[in-house]
């Protein structure tokens, strides 16, 4: 492994980028299924393990921040110029083409939505919240990740797990109450943040601690999480496997996880198909943003045409095709954006140690 550059993070992000995609994109097939059969159910329930990816993602984005960020001499400045020019102008891009799509479909000029995605404040609009951007929630809670781990760096790891701890505390406490309607404590609850921070924690914790195997000549393991002297791990841990979430089950996400490293862990990082998870992974971030366009406006061609229902096992074991001719479809648009738009910010990202 380089210093700035993990060639298997991209392949694992591409393993989490297809589940993305694939959750979104069979319950947009099966919505035009008769009624359902037991292959159909199965095969459905399979394809909504994607969802899960959202947590690879999380734990990378962890991950990734603790291995480029762990030298003493940490500058928030820079990390902060890094994030904004990744983050930042795809998400402002995105933002605006889902305005125009709300503009030209259906009349609606949602100027505060536009607002508030921009300055990534979508979650204190339950109305927008889910509604505006596609993926919202997701990035938003990376957002504030960021936010903590840099606020915190230098107090030590300890401060970042502590702050988890008080999150997930405060989640299990408020899955007691009543928290729909339109209020500031719906949205909190729509961002379900100890979701997507717990797994962010995590890939921080495990860089920290191959850090640490390195910098000491011994072979990586768990115990080296044990090396790090954290003194709250395991009311972290507690805390992260019992809160409530809105989305996401640690257990089965945590499986999902394990499953996506051993499976990029044995394939060549030579053969076709590493290099296929490698490129979407590269890509992830304009296929992420662009699959919600794609499928919304999808639904509103089928919706015009009144398309009929089909046989639910039919739709279910033509999903995987689907996924594919999507993906193919929109893998020219990711090129393009990667050539014209993203790889020219990311030039000037390297000057920020990113």
């Amino acid at each position: 492994m380089s210093t700035n550059h993990l060639p298997a993070l991209d392949a694992l992000r591409g393993i989490a980028v297809l589940g993305v995609i694939t959750v979104h994109t069979a319950a947009f097939t099966m919505s035009f299924s008769g009624p359902s059969s037991g292959a159909s159910e199965a095969l459905s329930s399979l394809f909504a393990s994607g969802r899960m990816g959202v947590e690879l993602f999380f734990i990378l984005s962890g991950f990734l921040m603790g291995w480029l960020y762990s030298d003493e001499s940490f500058s928030a400045k820079r990390f902060f110029r890094s994030r904004f020019l990744r983050i930042w102008p795809l998400w402002a891009a995105f933002s605006g083409i889902w305005f125009a799509i709300f503009a030209l479909q259906e009349n609606e000029f949602r100027w505060p939505a536009l607002l508030l995605s921009l300055t990534f404040l979508l979650w204190v609009s339950p109305s927008d919240f889910d509604t505006f951007i596609g993926g919202a929630w997701s990035i938003q809670i990376e957002v504030i990740a960021y936010l903590l781990f840099a606020c915190l760096k230098r107090f030590g790891l300890n401060a970042l797990v502590a702050t988890a701890i008080v999150v997930n505390v405060s989640g299990s406490i408020a899955s007691f109450a009543d928290l729909t309607g339109e209020g500031v404590l719906e949205s909190v609850r729509r961002l379900s943040l100890q979701t997507g921070l717990n797994f962010f924690v995590l890939g921080v914790v495990v860089a920290s601690a191959l850090i640490h195997s390195r910098k000491s000549q011994s072979p990586f393991s768990w115990k080296s999480i044990a090396q790090l002297n954290l003194k709250w791990t395991l009311v972290w841990l507690a805390s992260f496997l019992v809160t409530p979430a809105i989305y996401g089950n640690p257990v089965e996400a945590l499986g999902f996880i394990s499953l996506a490293v051993l499976l990029v862990s044995t394939t060549r990082a030579e053969g076709v198909f590493r290099k296929v998870l490698a490129w979407l992974g590269r890509h992830s971030y304009f296929l992420f943003f662009a699959h919600f366009v794609g499928l919304y406006l999808l639904k509103q061609a089928a919706d015009s045409l009144e398309v009929l229902e089909a046989p639910s096992t039919l739709l279910a074991l033509a999903t995987p095709i689907a996924i594919a001719a999507f993906v193919a479809l929109m893998s020219p648009l990711a090129w393009l954006s990667m050539r014209f738009i993203e790889g020219p910010i990311l030039k000037l990202k390297k000057s920020a140690h990113a």
